[in-house]
């Protein structure tokens, strides 16, 4: 019996150092749950005692190391589960105000995030690989006088000779002289025979301003598409996740270049 007491109390250390590090903090939460509806009630007073140091260092890390919501749940769940175990007066009122404090931040977190603006129609564009602020521009005048062309040319192989038929082409012939006029008081005429020339095809190009193409980029995780900075998310589990790999790397990275002696080196 002595011996099972001894170990509960090791365990019970380990599991408190454990909660300083952010990838091992829901674990080591889980496990001192685990302890409380499996222990506590039967365990003996000075057992007890130790147990809800455990639960009081969860509110102390909380408190001074960590800001994330999801971290702020996970102990909240644990104290709302001792709550309904602990039967002593002090504890009683320690787990409430560990409740209180847990509660009172997660809203005052949900309070602080802004509200979301309402959705705007999308007029950005692809330039250079990065999407503008500004609204999409008009397609240059000889692109405009190539599409033009390339419908005329259509029409004009169809069998119809209907009245209809004729005033379209007739109002396509005044659209692409218009666009040729164009083209030609801005000088651009080396840019209109380039694309005549692209691929052999009888069909443009698809430029990168296109509003289709824009629509079809994928928006995951609230990236940045400058920068590809991924900002924070409504996702605890995912946020989580994303903590415990950060800490993970940063402890790799610190093994790969610790040398003998305890001492660590950064290039």
């Amino acid at each position: 019996m002595a011996s099972d007491e001894s170990q509960l109390r090791q365990q019970l250390d380990d599991l408190q150092k454990k909660l300083g590090k952010k990838q091992q903090f829901e674990a080591a939460v889980a496990s001192i749950s685990s302890i409380v509806r499996e222990q506590y009630a039967s365990a003996a007073p000075s057992l007890r005692n130790s147990i809800f140091q455990a639960i009081t260092r969860v509110s102390t890390v909380l408190q001074s190391r960590y800001v994330a919501p999801y971290f702020w749940i996970t102990g909240l769940n644990l104290f709302e589960e001792t709550e309904q175990i602990v039967t002593g007066k002090t504890e009683k009122e320690n787990i409430k105000k560990y409740i209180a404090k847990a509660r009172e931040y997660l809203q005052e977190n949900d309070s602080e995030a802004p509200a979301p603006p309402s959705r705007q129609p999308d007029n950005r564009y692809l330039f250079e690989g990065h999407l503008t602020v500004q609204q999409e521009p008009p397609p240059p005048a000889w692109l405009v006088a190539q599409r033009t062309a390339m419908t005329l040319e259509a029409s004009m192989g169809e069998s119809s000779n209907s009245e209809e038929s004729e005033e379209f082409r007739e109002q396509l012939m005044s659209q692409l002289i218009a666009a040729m006029n164009q083209v030609q008081e801005s000088g651009d005429f080396e840019s209109i025979i380039d694309a005549s020339f692209m691929d052999g095809s009888t069909v443009p190009k698809r430029p990168p301003a296109s509003k289709e193409v824009v629509a079809n980029l994928p928006d995951e995780h609230n990236s940045c598409p400058v920068c590809r900075h991924e900002l924070r998310t409504d996702d605890h589990k995912y946020e989580s996740r994303k903590e415990r790999e950060k800490e993970e790397e940063e402890e790799r990275r610190g093994a790969a270049n610790a040398v003998r002696g305890g001492e660590f080196m950064y290039i």
